[in-house]
């Protein structure tokens, strides 16, 4: 995918949820889900499999914000620590609708971005534009 369609997905992204990350953490989360049916999901791993072959990852610290309100929503519950510091594990609700409406939209935008045209910061509201204060 294109540095400029992976931009039109994120600022689309930034638009619906008010995150820029949102839908490249779902469809991360929707695969690593695929390939691990009972065990937990790290934000490492959610970070890791964010990262594509013209993209890097996205950072540890913006994939914990995004998992922080997946929890919050009920799409995700934290499981207990197997240590005192071990890695914090994850498990996502796939029964939850809102889940799978999450991940559907995201893996939609991922295979069929919109066009760069449609997702470009729309102009600002005219009461706050330079001539007319």
């Amino acid at each position: 995918m294109s540095v400029q369609r992976r931009e039109a997905i994120r600022n689309l992204s930034a638009a619906i949820f008010g995150n820029r990350y949102m839908v490249d953490v779902v469809s991360a989360i929707a695969r690593l889900a695929a390939d691990n049916e009972d065990e937990g999901i790290t934000v490492r791993m959610i970070a890791t499999a964010t990262a594509t072959a013209s993209h890097a990852q996205v950072p540890d610290a913006l994939v914990k914000q995004v998992v922080k309100r997946l929890v919050d929503a009920g799409v995700m519950a934290v499981l207990p620590r197997s240590r005192p510091r071990g890695p914090l594990y994850h498990r996502l609700d796939r029964s939850n609708r809102a889940w799978r409406a999450l991940a559907h939209l995201s893996t939609e935008l991922e295979a069929d971005p919109p066009s760069i045209a449609t997702t470009t910061q729309p102009s600002p509201h005219p009461a706050t534009t330079k001539d007319n204060p």
